[in-house]
């Protein structure tokens, strides 16, 4: 790892939680006392014939003034400078992570010709649940219909700076300069690698650990899980995930996971601690935020 920048950290020592250790080891190295965090990700990596398993946590705030207390070269620098970095292969899910919200809407269906009254309940969405990412999801409309509401939507997230994932056909990113694409699990079976660049988002709909090893196939910049609770917006499923369900694909996907399905702003909680990134949600994050 010579030559790359890490984030602070360490093993778990014998008897200790991950919590404790996050602790230990930030004092230890930084000199600082964690006043709050929770965790962010957890990673498995295989290096030199060793498979890792490392427990990321976001520390929200703390005491003291950090610096590198064992002799250590530092840097203290904002999400969008870590670019300019170069960090090892395991550190790079929490890269992602890091540049993702904790919630994600999903645009309920649209019918034409209401886009108006679309829009505007899309807007006070947004406002008032402070959104920085959304799904276009209109899956009755036709292609052409499709992209003219999502030029539409388009300029209403430029207005707020939110990012727009097109829930379409990637070619659809050729005429709609959204900021990514997701694939439902039809779409995401037909693809064996990536595509499109790295430029733009990629997530992925996964319901099963099949879906789960083609989105990392096709490195899926994050995931969505489904459903974690049964909903209202889908009467036809029968079967849930439960949180035990979604921590275990959530740890199998080794990249962000959304819990999608039955999700409110006050389930983030029970999220971060199966190991998620955040909740994806259509009613829950609709204008008054009533649950799937």
């Amino acid at each position: 790892l010579a030559g790359k920048w890490e984030f602070p950290g360490g093993k778990i020592e014998p008897g200790e939680t991950s919590e404790e250790a996050l602790a230990r080891e930030l004092w230890e190295e930084l000199g600082i006392h964690i006043s709050s965090c929770r965790p962010l990700i957890s990673v498995t990596h295989t290096h030199e014939n060793r498979t890792l398993c490392i427990d990321f946590w976001r520390v929200d705030t703390f005491e003291g003034v950090p610096f590198g207390r064992e002799g250590q070269v530092t840097a203290w620098v904002g999400i969008d400078e870590l670019s300019n970095y170069a960090f090892p292969e395991a550190n790079l899910p929490v890269l992602r992570a890091l540049h993702l919200p904790d919630r994600l809407l999903i645009t309920p269906e649209v019918r034409l010709p209401n886009t108006e009254t679309f829009l505007k309940t899309l807007e006070r969405s947004i406002v008032r649940h402070s959104l920085s990412m959304i799904q276009l999801r209109a899956p009755s409309l036709p292609e052409a219909d499709y992209c003219a509401l999502a030029e539409d939507v388009l300029a209403l997230c430029q207005q707020h700076r939110v990012r727009l994932l097109v829930n379409a056909d990637p070619r659809v990113l050729d005429q709609v300069a959204a900021h990514g694409c997701h694939l439902n699990s039809y779409r995401l079976k037909t693809f064996s690698q990536r595509p499109f660049s790295e430029d733009f988002l990629l997530s992925a709909a996964c319901h099963n650990g099949a879906e789960l090893t083609q989105a990392g196939l096709i490195d899926a910049d994050f995931v969505l899980i489904s459903p974690v609770m049964l909903t209202a917006s889908h009467p036809a499923l029968k079967n849930s995930l439960s949180w035990n369900g979604f921590s275990d694909m959530a740890k199998r996907a080794n990249r962000p996971a959304y819990a999608l399905g039955g999700m409110g702003l006050e389930d983030r909680p029970s999220v971060w601690a199966s190991g998620g990134q955040g909740i994806a949600a259509i009613r829950g994050l609709w204008e008054e935020g009533k649950r799937d």
